[in-house]
C-alpha cells in the first residue's frame, strides 16, 4: 500500500516539476535584474509556483518510502521535460540525448529493484 501511495505522490510531483521547468524556460526570456520589472514576469512566477507545489508532493512521497528509492525515481522527470520541451518549446532531440535519458530510466529502475 505504501508503494502505491508514494507512486501516486511522485507522479504529480514529476509532472508539476516538468511543467514548471517549461514555464521557467519561457520566463527566462524576460528575466531582468531590475527589481522593479521582475514582478512583471508572470511566466517565471508560475514556474516557481509549480516547482514549489511539486516539492510538496515530493516531500509527501518521502514519508512513504526511502530516499534511496524516491530520489532516483524522481529523476524520471527528465523524460517529461524532454518530451514537453520538444512539444511546447520546439526543441530538437538527438540520439545522444535519447540515449542519455534511456540510461537514466534504466538506472532508476535498477536502483529500486529489491
Amino acid at each position: 500500500m505504501n508503494n502505491t501511495i508514494f507512486l501516486l505522490l511522485l507522479i504529480p510531483a514529476s509532472i508539476l516539476g516538468a511543467i514548471g521547468s517549461i514555464f521557467l524556460k519561457k520566463g527566462s526570456k524576460k528575466i531582468t535584474f531590475n527589481l522593479k520589472k521582475l514582478h512583471d514576469n508572470f511566466t517565471a512566477f508560475i514556474g516557481l509556483f509549480l516547482f514549489g507545489l511539486s516539492s510538496v508532493f515530493y516531500i509527501s512521497a518521502l514519508k512513504f518510502n526511502d530516499l534511496t528509492v524516491v530520489y532516483p525515481l524522481s529523476s524520471l522527470t527528465y523524460i517529461l521535460v524532454a518530451l514537453f520541451s520538444v512539444y511546447f518549446l520546439k526543441e530538437k532531440m538527438n540520439k545522444y540525448k535519447w540515449i542519455g535519458i534511456s540510461l537514466i530510466v534504466v538506472g532508476s529502475f535498477l536502483v529500486v529493484l529489491k
